[in-house]
């Protein structure tokens, strides 16, 4: 069963998205997407792509233990376990970032991230 989810009220917006915010929300997105297109055959990516969502954890103040787990495991899995464990990060991850929006809208209104990193708005 699918349930809608409520747009968020003008009221819940600032009125203008601070650069802070729009990078935050690059940042993830940029992290969500890298763990969805994994290729864990490749050592170098996995490592990269784990030491970036560990970072990301690190941003938003995240203990995570669940996620942290998973990546843990996915760097030690065996070939034939890194796909499974590769679509579970991804998923957790999900899940954490879709309970972020207000949380870092409140953020980034008060400026209250406690490490930011050099995350520009530019392609990679």
């Amino acid at each position: 069963m699918e349930t809608a989810l409520a747009a968020p009220s003008p009221a819940d917006r600032p009125a203008a998205d601070p650069p802070v915010h729009h990078a935050l929300r690059r940042f993830m997105h940029d992290t969500l997407m890298r763990v969805g297109a994994l290729d864990v055959t490749r050592r170098l990516e996995l490592d990269c792509t784990v030491n970036l969502v560990q970072r990301l954890l690190e941003v938003l103040g995240e203990p995570a233990p669940d996620l942290h787990a998973t990546m843990h495991t996915l760097r030690h899995a065996g070939a034939s376990e890194r796909r499974a464990q590769a679509a579970q990060l991804y998923r957790e991850l999900a899940a954490l970032l879709a309970a972020q929006p207000a949380m870092a809208l409140r953020g980034a209104a008060t400026g209250s991230f406690r490490r930011w990193p050099d995350h520009a708005d530019t392609e990679h």
